[in-house]
């Protein structure tokens, strides 16, 4: 069966040798969501229904088998190597494991020892080099750990919280530096980043216990996350140095919003902004320390990207260039955007953040005119 992708390309070609401004909706081709993207942005890996996909920049998509579960795919930073799920065939469970792109092989990565249904380990994050493997393993079959795969090596981060869960979410570049959450006593999903095997609670400066952490850059100094509501349920990001640093304010009033991902120096974030409710009903978008959280449609627009009427509504991940982002569509299709800058230029950025601010307003003062 061909596989056919939809690309709409926009803006006037630029100097010899930069990349053109593209966006490419996956409607159609199988693909639901993209979770994992090369340090360029030309490959890609996500899912769709219970099989994965690879994407590569002037291919399309492929289908690769596997059996989604649950987990995020990943791809390490060189895009030779991806991060599944797929069935051990001696103990037909479901593994976290790695697709090889040159080979097309793919290997599964084991487990810690259980399972829950027809699952023993599923796989959410993978280090920029490929080489350490990151997700959560079944313990019992009501209880998951945070579980690392090292070459051949099987372990666990453990648990701080007894008889509670944890789970490994990504790592940074050599896998020395994992982010994820662990389950309080109460089973809130506590953000936790373990260093060299040693865990921290992420807490904000009052001691509020923050949500969980979703990507760490390729240093491991600085990790992203999902706003609790002590901070109004506006997206983070923390670092040793500088601790919780929200990133709001939201892009529009009663939102709710989370970092999804980072790129490698840290410098620029992807994530969501919406209000209580499925993914599809969201708006994505880009933060940087200079323009703060803007829109994502709004900066695409404003590098004269034409998306044809789609909302990006959930990004997942962000290339290490901050250059390609990619995630969910609200089709409920995949995406990859990929910009001419991470940021628009700081008139552009002022207007979009003016507009918001704007529109914003207006929405609070609707609500207030409300029949007596």
């Amino acid at each position: 069966m061909k596989i056919f992708h939809h690309v709409v390309l926009a803006g006037a070609l630029l100097a010899a040798g930069a990349a053109q401004a593209q966006f490419y909706n996956l409607a159609g081709t199988g693909v639901q969501a993209i979770y994992g993207l090369s340090a360029d942005g030309t490959r890609a890996v996500g899912y769709g229904g219970s099989s994965y996909f690879t994407w590569q920049l002037g291919l399309g998509p492929t289908n690769i088998g596997g059996a989604f579960s649950s987990g995020s795919p990943r791809i390490s930073d060189n895009g030779s190597t991806a991060l599944i799920n797929a069935v051990n065939s001696s103990t037909g469970l479901v593994e976290m494991a790695r697709y090889d792109w040159a080979s097309g092989t793919t290997t599964p990565l084991g487990s810690l020892g259980s399972s829950s249904g027809s699952e023993a380990s599923s796989g959410w994050g993978l280090s920029g080099d490929g080489r350490v493997a990151v997700g959560l393993g079944w313990v019992t079959a009501g209880r998951a750990e945070a579980m690392v795969v090292n070459g051949s090596s099987v372990s666990s981060l453990g648990t701080s919280v007894t008889g509670r869960s944890s789970r490994a979410n990504n790592a940074d570049f050599d896998g020395n530096v994992i982010v994820g959450w662990q389950d309080s006593s109460t089973g809130f999903r506590q953000g936790a980043i373990w260093r060299n095997g040693v865990q921290t609670l992420i807490t904000d400066s009052a001691g509020n216990p923050m949500s969980e952490l979703s990507d760490v850059s390729s240093d491991g100094s600085w990790a992203v996350g999902v706003g609790p509501a002590s901070n109004g349920f506006v997206a983070y990001r923390w670092s040793q140095a500088t601790g919780v640093q929200t990133l709001g304010p939201n892009l529009l009033p009663g939102d709710r919003s989370g970092a999804s991902g980072i790129s490698a120096d840290g410098s620029v974030i992807v994530g969501f902004s919406r209000p209580l409710g499925p993914a599809a009903f969201g708006r994505g978008f880009i933060w940087t320390e200079a323009t703060g959280m803007l829109n994502l449609n709004a900066v695409a627009a404003a590098q004269g990207i034409n998306t044809g009427g789609v909302t990006m509504a959930l990004p997942l991940a962000i290339s290490a260039d901050g250059l390609t982002i990619a995630g969910l569509t609200n089709q409920n299709a995949g995406f990859v955007l990929r910009l001419t800058s991470p940021v628009p230029e700081p008139a552009t950025a002022a207007s979009l953040a003016l507009g918001l601010a704007l529109l914003a307003a207006s929405l609070r003062n609707r609500s207030r005119r409300r029949p007596g």
